[in-house]
């Protein structure tokens, strides 16, 4: 997205212009998630905010036209640099194969024009893989961190990992958060209502327990026919094919439904009508904003013990926790939830008090400008 230019808007025109990175804002992914949270933020009030598509996550695209955005996106970011002068650029990058060299070569085109960079890991490896698999890459991985002026990371994995590889001035831990309903409690499920309305959010990828998932609902039907959960998973993704034949496979067409992508009020509405959402990710995560989106709600989760989702919750507390690639203790713990009424809206009250207190939005947007500024002060005194 190319900035806007209102000559008439003398007051924008006099804030701070900055640019951030990520994937189209329509598309359904982390990174583009937070990009939408800050451009809807209060950050918005303190500086000139533009987006520039950088990077395909969440997108469905064919070869020639990644091919073409990856060779468009550094060409326009030149001309955005050297015409509107921004005073910062915000990447959003993610430790991988994909994302590391296009915004490296935009961390070089940002450098040559001398406009300093906040560089921001969302995911991928975490160092600590890197340090067991590819040990190889750290030296670089160091060399091409020396060049932002900060670094954000957004759990404390991250933040002891990337403290091996960057001056602890210069690193930053930011986490994720979100927008808060404005209610005081969610209303509580009727205690004559046996079962329970399970949903799932994200992309459909193995490394997210999806085909797990299928597994634990396959033994909820097979050993508690009498129990009514259902589940409704949203999202697209390489096993969507896969899982519709599991589902069909298992006979649990009565139970699981495919919804396809959602955003928006359909989000919002499919977590209003949920009672538990299920996360069983064995990948790196650190604060998935399904996650986060869901608990701000007040729908208690039961996830992987993995990662950032571990930091976020309390098991018993705020969520229940079980160990990833196991689908019968995650068959175990939803059946728990079914039959401990007062565990789950304790779970529900718990997450819900988490994410106001320490994972809301103007937070985050607060921690944001605090950081634009510290930079553009050492910029000026520099």
């Amino acid at each position: 997205m190319w900035p806007a230019r209102k000559l008439s808007d003398l007051r924008a025109e006099r804030r701070p212009r900055i640019v951030i990175t990520g994937p189209p804002l329509h598309a359904l992914s982390g990174i583009a998630t937070h990009v939408n949270l800050l451009l809807g933020s209060s950050v918005c009030r303190r500086f000139t905010l533009a987006h520039l598509y950088a990077g395909g996550d969440g997108v469905i695209e064919g070869f020639v036209r990644r091919t073409l955005r990856r060779l468009r996106t550094p060409v326009r970011l030149f001309m955005m640099l050297v015409t509107w002068r921004p005073a910062l650029l915000h990447i959003n990058t993610a430790l991988n194969a994909r994302a590391l060299p296009r915004d490296a070569a935009l961390l070089l085109i940002a450098w040559l024009t001398r406009c300093p960079v906040v560089w921001q890991v969302h995911g991928g490896s975490s160092i600590v893989q890197l340090e067991r698999n590819q040990p190889i890459v750290l030296p670089m991985l160091r060399l091409l961190l020396s060049f932002p002026r900060r670094v954000v990371v957004i759990s404390g994995q991250d933040e002891l990992g990337y403290a091996k590889l960057v001056a602890s001035a210069r690193l930053r831990r930011i986490v994720n958060a979100v927008k808060v309903p404005d209610r005081s409690v969610r209303a509580a499920i009727a205690p004559e209502r046996a079962g329970l309305r399970l949903a799932y959010i994200g992309r459909l990828v193995a490394g997210k327990g999806v085909l797990d998932l299928i597994d634990a609902m396959q033994i909820i039907a097979h050993e508690h026919e009498a129990v009514p959960i259902s589940l409704r998973i949203a999202g697209a993704g390489p096993v969507e094919t896969q899982l519709r034949m599991k589902v069909e496979e298992y006979g649990l067409a009565d139970r699981v439904q495919l919804l396809g992508p959602i955003a928006g009020e359909r989000k919002h509405r499919l977590l209003e009508e949920t009672d538990v959402f299920v996360l069983p990710t064995f990948l790196a995560e650190r604060l998935p904003y399904a996650l986060l989106e869901s608990m701000a709600e007040g729908v208690p989760a039961v996830a992987c013990a993995i990662g950032g989702v571990a930091e976020l919750i309390e098991h018993r507390r705020t969520g229940l926790l079980v160990p990833p690639q196991r689908p019968g203790l995650l068959a175990d713990a939803i059946l728990q939830l079914a039959r401990d009424r007062l565990l789950l809206e304790q779970i529900s009250r718990g997450a819900r008090e988490l994410i106001r207190d320490s994972y809301d939005l103007p937070g985050m947007a607060d921690r944001f400008c605090a950081l634009y500024d510290e930079v553009l002060d050492e910029r000026r005194r520099g």
